[in-house]
């Protein structure tokens, strides 16, 4: 984990004394994408969900991953496609639960996949204690 994770981490561990992890999808966006990843599968979360994210160079997936939810354009100029499908693969190489939503388009949440990230949301909540 670089140094910013650990701040992250750090950040995301402080908020679990208000709101149990358990009961937090993380998500994020490019390189906040990629900080969901790399933090993320490190803590007890209920979900993940990573839009045009990547993952940082050395991660692997822990033995207890959340459920991960991706998005990402395949036309992306800023990240390619092929991080979220490398990230997929990894998961699923991993034993973990992965789904990758591809769309037509560029560096951007398309507003396509909103009803699939929300119905991703919702049933990691509603699956949690």
């Amino acid at each position: 984990m670089f140094a910013y994770g650990i701040t992250f981490f750090t950040g995301i561990s402080q908020l679990a004394a208000s709101v149990a992890l358990e009961r937090t999808v993380l998500l994020g966006f490019s390189q906040g994408g990629a900080m969901a990843i790399d933090v993320g599968c490190g803590l007890p979360l209920a979900g993940i969900v990573a839009c045009s994210g990547y993952p940082h160079e050395g991660w692997q997936p822990g033995a207890a991953v959340a459920p991960v939810l991706l998005s990402h354009g395949r036309e992306d100029p800023v990240v390619p496609f092929a991080a979220s499908e490398a990230v997929q693969e990894q998961l699923l190489a991993a034993g973990q639960s992965a789904e990758l939503l591809a769309f037509n388009g560029g560096h951007t949440i398309d507003t396509a996949v909103l009803p699939q990230i929300s119905a991703f949301v919702r049933q990691q909540l509603n699956r949690q204690p």
